[in-house]
């Protein structure tokens, strides 16, 4: 008799608590779409505190430096169920606290201002309604976890492409707000919706804008890069996935992944060409295979991460980098990129590399973690791409990995690897995960490599990894210029010749000249916008270039000696002596396919 009043106590206690638990419901509208202004609520019901915050992210994953959308957030307020204002106070940049009291239901509201279009913002006008919601919809701190649900209000006629679904009641769904901030919406009357399946996943891509391509070639492109790449990882962690595309009409490329679907901007839809297609397919590569490269592979400061303040990695160098990577090497195995196509690209990250003098300065670690201090804004020739070092690292460790290994173990085995360890597990990778990755799947050490490329700035011998696959990278002699180096970049302002930026450790610096000096000319001969290159041309390495230049308004000479050039450009070809094991790394590299002797 006892137990059984127990347990009756004990359903009627959880029965409450059940039906008083906090509801979280978004609604997103607008009233004058050339006002550019969302109107949003947050409705909350059986609210457990008399004082609610709420909290606008002040960055988005996929970027991370301090973006501030709080600049986008007007007209504040809360009211309970029937209407009746509430108390609200801003208690700092991007937090708004209610006094909700003891109300059982109450509804925050604010306007959000949206007219910027590129992949990781939000956008309101006349003809569509793109909604990032990490930039737009705040969330109560605390409750991140807390499942959450949301309306959208538009006009007739208008569709909506998303990667959340939909419940009975019309309302998209979200285990948490994690999910809703990583889901973006398109709402438009005119999108184009085009399907296909693989491996039991249904994929789809809207297109908004203006289509000047054969869509069929689009979906036969797409579905080689989804199947290369669920070949690599051999898990699909999704049952529906969306690439939403915004075709715009200006020169543009920009593209946002996400946990189930990626937002990419391209232009101009007007003239698309080879070279634009090509780079639309680059971007659709790069952003699905982040699918896997840090939406679920993720390090542990990005795993629902705190959006008020800075979230620490070093290792952009690998979820950016690697991603940028496997772009490439995953279309060279779905065949829609010939041998000297990779070649080209890889040869391209060398040369870029080379030409920036920020590798000697900071690892690309430190860079990962510089980021939050806005690395776009760093002093002259200080800064450098995790993207672009961190493809180059990723192609070195994948060599290295196949050479030491004989080609039985690859980088696919240690992203295979860490998808089981972290992603499959639910949980964040810590930061030196991937070195004991490496490690776990070769059985060697990698102390060294990371050491020297990932947490050093050590020079990287290229020719010693590149022979691994039987490859060399050679000086490509007609690219190398004719003029001797002088260490100034010049452009045109107001008509004149200005010097952009000067080289550090070069002849212009010793020479004494500067940002915003305008060169007037060389050795007594006139230096226009059409001729300064043939100018300096004319000269070689060891001669006397006296500049008159203009700074701060008067007129000087500088003395510059020029010298040999320090850049050579590279260009990638297969080696003819190359062996049986050279070959063997090379073919299964590049083509996913091991021989049959290694099977």
């Amino acid at each position: 008799m006892n137990r059984i009043i127990l347990y009756s106590l004990l359903f009627k206690f959880f029965t409450v608590l059940t039906v008083q638990a906090t509801t979280i419901h978004y609604h997103i509208g607008w009233e004058q779409a050339n006002s550019h202004y969302f109107k949003i609520s947050v409705e909350v019901s059986e609210p457990d505190s008399q004082i609610s915050e709420f909290r606008i992210p002040a960055w988005r994953p996929g970027i991370y430096l301090m973006q501030n959308f709080t600049r986008n957030v007007f007209n504040v307020k809360a009211v309970d169920g029937i209407g009746r204002i509430l108390p609200v106070t801003k208690i700092n940049k991007d937090t708004w606290r209610v006094e909700n009291g003891s109300v059982k239901r109450f509804t925050f509201k604010y306007d959000y201002y949206a007219r910027q279009l590129d992949a990781g913002a939000s956008y309101l006008a006349e003809e569509e309604a793109y909604i990032n919601p990490v930039s737009l919809l705040m969330y109560l701190p605390g409750r991140e976890m807390q499942p959450v649900t949301l309306s959208l209000q538009h006009p007739q006629g208008w569709r909506i492409a998303t990667a959340m679904d939909a419940d009975e009641k019309s309302r998209f769904t979200a285990e948490n707000y994690h999910e809703l901030a990583d889901s973006p919406i398109l709402i438009s009357p005119d999108f184009k919706l085009l399907e296909f399946a693989e491996n039991n996943v249904l994929f789809q891509l809207a297109l908004q804008g203006e289509i000047n391509f054969d869509t069929d070639s689009l979906v036969n492109d797409v579905s080689k890069i989804v199947r290369s790449q669920m070949k690599i990882m051999q898990t699909v962690p999704f049952k529906r996935y969306l690439f939403l595309y915004h075709l715009v009409n200006k020169p543009f490329g920009h593209g946002v992944e996400h946990k189930n679907s990626t937002s990419i901007v391209s232009g101009p839809s007007s003239n698309i060409n080879n070279r634009t297609y090509r780079n639309l397919l680059g971007t659709t590569s790069h952003e699905f295979f982040h699918a896997w490269n840090v939406e679920r592979i993720r390090p542990q400061s990005l795993y629902h991460p705190d959006y008020s303040t800075e979230a620490y990695t070093g290792n952009m160098w690998f979820f950016e980098g690697g991603t940028s990577y496997y772009d490439v090497i995953s279309r060279s195995r779905a065949g829609m990129l010939d041998r000297q196509s990779v070649y080209r690209r890889l040869a391209g990250n060398i040369n870029r590399l080379q030409q920036t003098y920020g590798r000697k300065l900071r690892s690309v670690y430190q860079v990962g973690l510089d980021s939050w201090g806005d690395e776009f804004k760093s002093p002259p020739h200080t800064g450098m791409s995790y993207y672009l070092k961190g493809s180059v690292v990723t192609m070195l460790l994948d060599l290295a990995i196949r050479r030491r290994t004989d080609n039985d173990k690859s980088l696919d085995d240690v992203m295979r690897y860490l998808y089981e360890k972290y992603a499959a597990k639910d949980r964040g990778m810590p930061e030196d995960g991937i070195q004991k990755a490496v490690e776990k799947i070769t059985g060697q050490s990698f102390h060294q490599f990371f050491s020297d490329f990932v947490y050093g700035t050590k020079e990287i011998d290229y020719n010693r990894f590149l022979n691994y696959a039987g490859l060399q990278a050679q000086v490509d002699s007609g690219k190398i210029s004719k003029a001797p180096y002088t260490g100034i970049s010049t452009y045109e302002k107001d008509g004149r010749v200005t010097i952009r930026s000067v080289m550090p450790e070069s002849p212009a610096l010793f020479a004494g000249m500067d940002i915003d000096d305008v060169l007037v000319s060389v050795n007594s001969r006139k230096i226009t916008l059409q001729n300064v290159q043939e100018l300096i041309k004319k000269y070689q390495p060891g001669d006397t270039l006296t500049f008159t230049i203009i700074r701060n308004g008067g007129m000087q000479k500088r003395n510059l000696i020029a010298a040999e050039p320090v850049y050579f450009p590279v260009k990638l070809i297969e080696l003819p002596e190359a062996g049986t094991s050279q070959t063997v790394i090379r073919e299964s590299w590049l083509t996913g396919m091991k021989s049959e002797s290694e099977n």
